[in-house]
């Protein structure tokens, strides 16, 4: 094999690798990685490219796809994650599932959309309009005002059904 044709062969072996993440970096605009390569090669700073409207940032140990343009292991660019102690298995084909290490698991899936958390679900909005019925299992609490067919229920008062007076309005704690 000639020399240039060596040389060639060398810049295509070394434009693709698997890796593992050691550290991010996501301070910036465009997420860095340190990402350990073959043995002994570390690379730090390397830029991770993401999906629009989609960021993680993944954990040390993660597995790391890096390319390497021309071969050149000077300019490389993570183009993909994934966390195999924490990815959730047993999907089925075309579910979709949004997740991270604590549990939070968001399931597109064939028998609709499941939200799974260990902790509080937090939705600030400015209003949000659910047009569906509602199963609720567990206590309510409403803290403001609550409105059913444009009728306050803060002091909501109607006749008794046993033909007496009104009803004493809902007690407010």
């Amino acid at each position: 094999m000639t020399e240039k044709l060596a040389a060639v062969a060398r810049r295509v072996a070394m434009a693709a690798a698997r890796g593992i993440v050691r550290a991010v970096g996501d301070a910036s605009g465009l997420q860095t990685v340190r990402i350990s390569l073959m043995e002994d090669e570390v690379k730090d700073g390397v830029e991770r490219v993401q999906e629009y409207g989609f960021s993680s940032h993944p954990l040390p140990g993660a597995d790391c796809v890096a390319i390497f343009i021309g071969g050149n292991r000077d300019h490389g660019v993570v183009i993909a994650t994934d966390d195999r102690t924490h990815r959730p298995g047993g999907l089925q084909a075309g579910d979709v599932a949004i997740y991270d290490h604590r549990g939070n698991r968001v399931l597109l899936g064939s028998t609709g959309i499941e939200v799974t958390a260990p902790v509080k679900v937090t939705v600030t909005a400015p209003e949000v309009e659910i047009d569906s019925d509602v199963t609720i299992t567990g206590d309510t609490t409403v803290i403001g005002d609550m409105v059913a067919d444009g009728i306050s229920l803060r002091n909501h008062v109607h006749p008794e059904n046993d033909g007496g007076g009104p009803t004493d309005p809902p007690v407010q704690e």
